[in-house]
């Protein structure tokens, strides 16, 4: 028996997905549980496992297209069986929920039958176009700028002849030489769509920022040490290993810390899960260390480097960026000497970290180089008063500066 391949719901708070690629193709066998395709959504991609078994008969929606959850994408089915009528019905319903009052025999068609079934109206993302108008635009090139093209179908709908048309005005505007720079538009990409729409929401939360300075000499030393001692392992641990350790430690000593404000009440995980903000192609995206505080920092190192190469390769997985309860972000690699970042929702707090810098300073009465960096502490004024956060800074600058209380 066929069976409907759907866009998966995998949070609470997901509403459509992006697909990157299909690991099958039409034709091929497949089993249930076997993975099937990939797809993004908000900051991760993730496989989708099939949910059958079978022959991948129809994919019906392709690489780069944004689909709403719940909308069938594929069909699997026996050999030889037919899923002509599952199609057609499949395509019935998704004109159906496009709203279009008017009845199916009163929207003028572009092409007769038997390419009126081709014609049906598909939604690629947020943008209307027909089947064969987005085939095309793949065999184009130009599927990736169906949002730059204007329909003239019914609603608005991308037709056939409107790609036809935009590739036609490319070629030609390719073989004009260019005489001056365009301001273009960069369609959104799911990651940057997801970025925007949580940083909007976190801008509502009544921030207050925190910032000291701190002697960071100590910590490097202990830096040096640490992997003087792992070279024959093989390994080395960054500045960033070692603050989430640190940091974690100085939470466990300030509970309030872990915090997350709801409408019910302030909220205190029994958890203290370490977000690491790491920078990749299309964005900003956090994953994060669970239970931080009760591992050592060859583990906490160990686990960054694998997540953050997860990240750069867009294979983390959902488990891999939820559940953090205290985000660091750390431009210390950059000329940056302080910043104040955005709190990640639904955490209370962020600490932002600015570059290591020498500099004099006076030292009971006498002019000394120190090795200093800025630290700016970003907290949720709901759920975390001034005091509680200059007592958690002051606790840690003094572990940051001293770096063996660690091991009291």
């Amino acid at each position: 028996m066929a069976v409907r391949v759907i866009m998966p719901k995998l949070g609470l708070t997901m509403t459509e997905g992006k697909i990157v690629r299909w690991l099958k193709e039409e034709g091929d066998p497949i089993k249930k549980g076997e993975p099937l395709l990939e797809i993004m959504t908000e900051k991760i991609v993730t496989e989708v496992e099939s949910p059958g078994d079978g022959i991948l008969v129809k994919i019906l929606s392709f690489p780069e297209e944004v689909v709403q959850v719940t909308d069938v994408i594929a069909i699997i089915a026996p050999q030889g069986e037919n899923v002509d009528a599952m199609i057609q019905e499949i395509e019935a319903e998704k004109t159906s929920t496009e709203g279009a009052p008017a009845p199916v025999e009163a929207v003028v068609q572009e092409e007769k039958a038997p390419a009126a079934v081709e014609e049906e109206v598909a939604v690629a993302g947020r943008v209307k176009a027909s089947p064969l108008a987005r085939r095309i635009a793949r065999e184009k090139g130009i599927f990736d700028k169906l949002e730059r093209i204007k329909g003239t179908g019914p609603g608005g709908r991308i037709v056939k002849k409107d790609v036809l048309a935009y590739a036609e005005k490319e070629k030609t505007e390719l073989t004009v030489p260019a005489t001056t720079v365009e301001t273009r538009t960069e369609p959104l990409t799911a990651l940057r769509q997801a970025i925007a729409t949580r940083m909007s929401a976190s801008w509502q939360t009544p921030h207050f920022y925190l910032e000291t300075e701190i002697d960071a000499g100590p910590l490097l030393e202990m830096r040096v040490k640490i992997n003087e001692a792992l070279k024959k392992d093989n390994l080395k641990i960054t500045v960033t290993d070692l603050l989430v350790k640190i940091v974690a430690f100085v939470i466990s000593e300030n509970r309030y810390m872990n915090a997350s404000y709801t409408k019910e009440g302030i909220v205190y995980p029994g958890e203290i899960n370490t977000g690491v903000a790491v920078a990749i192609d299309e964005g900003l995206i956090v994953p994060v260390v669970k239970n931080a505080d009760k591992k050592g920092i060859r583990q906490i190192s160990q686990e960054n480097r694998g997540l953050i190469a997860k990240a750069k390769e867009n294979k983390l997985g959902l488990d891999d960026i939820t559940g953090g309860t205290f985000t660091i972000s750390n431009l210390g690699m950059f000329p940056v000497d302080a910043f104040t970042a955005i709190i990640n929702p639904p955490e209370a707090a962020i600490l932002a970290i600015g570059q290591v810098v020498e500099k004099p300073v006076c030292v009971n009465g006498e002019i000394k180089a120190r090795t200093c960096m800025r630290i700016t502490l970003g907290l949720d004024h709901r759920a975390i008063d001034g005091a509680q956060g200059a007592r958690f800074l002051a606790a840690l600058k003094e572990t940051l500066e001293n770096p063996l209380l660690l091991s009291l």
